[in-house]
């Protein structure tokens, strides 16, 4: 069974920087990882991407209210949705 780490290299080797789907999602796992650092929840994190794999989905994250504004990306907040 793969672990977080495992899903997160190979994801990162979709890096490119060309803008891509896979690119786009290959940098916002970045973000949400840094984030899950900050927050102490980078368990909590490889899990939800472990999930994710299993279920053939992406994380999203909950966007707040458009008249709400915050830079902190909690895993709590995060969701699976589907692949584009």
């Amino acid at each position: 069974m793969k672990t977080g780490e495992d899903i997160l290299a190979y994801y990162r080797t979709q890096r490119d920087y060309s803008g891509s789907v896979k690119d786009s999602y290959a940098q916002d796992l970045e973000t949400f990882l840094i984030h899950a650092q900050l927050n102490n929840d980078v368990e909590k994190f490889y899990k939800l991407l472990i999930k994710a794999e299993k279920l053939n989905k992406h994380i999203g994250y909950k966007e707040p209210e458009e008249h709400i504004m915050y830079d902190n990306y909690r895993v709590s907040r995060m969701i699976l949705v589907d692949k584009k």
